[in-house]
């Protein structure tokens, strides 16, 4: 009865505050990626917009946000990122509340916190997209070890409490930034995708398969998502991004292999037997 009760609940909230429930979903799935791509799939299909995380914008987890077109969306949050972390994001969100959004590339150097905020803590918010806002990736990607430079002698300056002639005016004369002259340099939209899904768990940008799903529309039948026990004995056909196959062998000793299969949906696993694995490997189709 209690579970009955639960499910009842959890339906109820889905159906009439979806926006809210997937929000909820996704803050209670902290730190599982697995999880958090399944959710965002379920976001996708429900049509809840999802923005990239951003440093002017984001929260440590997601948080409802209204996009331009008036409708709620969900932002991803900072802290989910891989390897940046809660304790890495809390002073930086601080620094936000307290004096507003980040202008620049170099009042972001300037006001963040070297301790706090590494190099690969850098590097993984310049990847994930986080940093986007201040221009080209690459750029940033690229220009990483002077932004850090800025920041470290920033965070000097405030520990030693030293300060420079321009701060004797106050707000009437604007402190001059070192110059932090960013390239602007194209990442492979592939590489981007490649860092979202190691960094974020999942594509955010664009999904690779987003383009073929459109040609080969015609011919699929079933979602990943809908290949369910209610289609047992039935025929489907699906269609995806190979993202992983595990050569194994029977007990004959005949190979066979268990692709991980992706599409808009998400992830599930297909086995191709020996009578089409092997002469399929054996013309060099078949990549491990």
């Amino acid at each position: 009865i209690c579970y009955g009760v639960i499910a009842y609940q959890t339906a109820y909230l889905k159906a009439h505050y979806p926006v809210e429930y997937m929000c909820a979903v996704l803050q209670s799935a902290s730190g599982n990626t697995d999880r958090i791509a399944a959710a965002l799939a379920e976001c996708s299909r429900l049509g809840i917009p999802v923005m990239p995380p951003d440093v002017n914008h984001s929260e440590a987890n997601f948080a409802i946000e209204t996009v331009e077109d008036g409708r709620d969306g969900i932002r991803y949050g900072l802290a989910q990122i891989k390897t940046v972390g809660a304790g890495a994001v809390e002073g930086l969100l601080a620094e936000r509340r307290a004096a507003g959004p980040f202008a620049h590339l170099e009042d972001f150097a300037r006001r963040i916190s070297a301790r706090e905020i590494n190099k690969r803590v850098l590097e993984a918010l310049a990847r994930s997209g986080a940093l986007d806002c201040f221009g080209s990736r690459g750029g940033i990607i690229g220009g990483l070890d002077r932004i850090l430079s800025l920041a470290q002698q920033e965070q000097r300056l405030r520990e030693t409490g030293q300060t420079s002639m321009f701060d004797l005016f106050g707000e009437q004369v604007a402190t001059p930034l070192p110059a932090l002259e960013i390239e602007s340099i194209v990442v492979p939209q592939q590489q981007m995708l490649q860092w979202e899904k190691e960094l974020l768990g999942t594509y955010l940008s664009e999904h690779p398969f987003q383009q073929a799903s459109h040609h080969l529309a015609e011919w699929v039948t079933h979602t990943i998502s809908e290949v369910t026990a209610d289609l047992v004995g039935q025929e489907a056909v699906i269609a995806g991004t190979v993202v992983g196959v595990r050569s194994l062998a029977t007990k004959q000793g005949k190979s066979f292999a268990a692709v991980t299969l992706e599409d808009l949906s998400g992830q599930a696993e297909v086995v191709v037997w020996s009578d089409q694995y092997e002469p399929w490997k054996a013309r060099g189709l078949l990549f491990e």
